[in-house]
């Protein structure tokens, strides 16, 4: 009796392992699309986001003519702006896509102005409203970087790594896990923000804590 060996193309092992192959490579797919409109659409506004989810700058060497790297988070500068970090602060601060909470309703930081009342804490902890007594806002400099604070309740805020937190911290300071305005801190990425300013106000009051994105922030002109 002659053996002759099975037809693999009449079997369904290879069908099956076909699927399984097109399985993957459409969810591959799926997942470069899903993170090319989410990388294009964060922001829901028709108008392109001042940031975009990037890895890290290159380190020294990779700024274009007339700039220089100052490290991280300013990175890529000039050097009048590094001779101004030297003496100066530099951006520190929100984005320009914060919203500050008032009791009207959240604000644009942007519209934010001295004598606006805001949200703040006393030192008992309680919620009071108080006019805001300062404003600042600072221009940053090439490819500056920020952090992608997001809490475990869904809260989120885009904010300089330097910026002081509740806590007598800085928003870098904070980990994964960490506890932080009655939340759990669940993510803090840099990502690039292209936005020309960043923004900084003082609330009256004893702490000169104000509420960013509904996030409990210190303020860095309090000093």
């Amino acid at each position: 009796m002659k053996f002759s060996p099975p037809n693999p193309h009449g079997t369904p092992f290879l069908r099956v392992l076909a699927l399984i192959v097109f399985a993957l490579l459409i969810a591959v797919l799926s997942s470069l699309i899903s993170y090319y409109f989410f990388s294009q659409s964060y922001n829901s506004k028709s108008t392109p986001p001042p940031y975009k989810i990037s890895p890290t700058i290159s380190p020294l060497g990779s700024c274009p003519p007339g700039y220089v790297y100052y490290g991280m988070p300013l990175g890529c500068i000039t050097q009048q702006q590094a001779e101004y970090c030297r003496t100066h602060s530099c951006p520190i601060c929100l984005t320009s896509t914060s919203k500050i909470l008032t009791p009207a309703g959240e604000v644009d930081v942007k519209l934010v102005k001295v004598g606006t009342i805001v949200w703040t804490i006393n030192k008992e902890g309680h919620k009071i409203e108080a006019p805001v007594l300062k404003v600042g806002s600072t221009k940053v400099p090439l490819y500056h970087q920020v952090i992608d604070l997001k809490l475990k309740d869904k809260r989120e805020l885009l904010v300089s790594p330097g910026h002081p937190t509740i806590n007598n911290k800085t928003v870098s300071q904070l980990k994964v896990g960490d506890k932080y305005d009655g939340s759990i801190v669940s993510n803090t990425f840099l990502v690039s923000y292209y936005g020309q300013r960043t923004y900084d106000l003082l609330p009256a009051g004893d702490t000169g804590f104000y509420y960013a994105n509904d996030i409990l922030m210190a303020s860095t002109l309090s000093k």
